[in-house]
């Protein structure tokens, strides 16, 4: 799921440009991506953000994909990214996010911080978007299927 909007953002970052790099030279502003000061992610970070506002939360299974690839880029494509973020947050709409809905509905009533949330976390990223979709539609019985195996543990 999230490695399709991954493949996505990468594919609108190359028709904005960004893929004239090429291979196996250096970024032309050394330690673009490792060392670089706070001030040259800004674009990065903002740009994460921008599409993460979009997500169930920062810690949905997209949000993550979109930070992720985010770390690859340079601040020089991180900020055409961010300048041109409509046809992201476009494709992003187009998404059907109702496993992160789950993951974060899920979480919220388990508590975060505990292991019933982490097991979410791992296998709603692996289930196909109808999977989700049913689940949200009979919550009340998944919740109690939760509940009942973290009592079972």
């Amino acid at each position: 799921m999230a490695a399709g909007f991954t493949g996505a953002v990468l594919l609108g970052l190359a028709a904005m440009g960004c893929d004239r790099l090429e291979r196996g030279k250096p970024a032309e502003k050394p330690g673009a991506a490792v060392g670089m000061a706070e001030s040259d992610r800004k674009s990065c970070d903002d740009f994460a953000a921008r599409l993460c506002s979009q997500t169930a939360n920062e810690l949905s299974t997209t949000c993550i994909a979109i930070r992720t690839t985010v770390d690859l880029l340079t601040p020089e494509a991180c900020g055409l990214a961010l300048a041109n973020a409509e046809h992201s947050l476009q494709a992003l709409s187009k998404r059907d996010l109702s496993c992160d809905a789950l993951q974060a509905k899920l979480c919220a009533d388990t508590g975060a911080m505990e292991k019933s949330c982490e097991r979410v976390k791992k296998f709603t990223g692996k289930f196909a978007p109808e999977r989700c979709k049913e689940m949200l539609g009979r919550y009340p019985d998944v919740l109690a299927d939760l509940k009942q195996a973290r009592l079972g543990q």
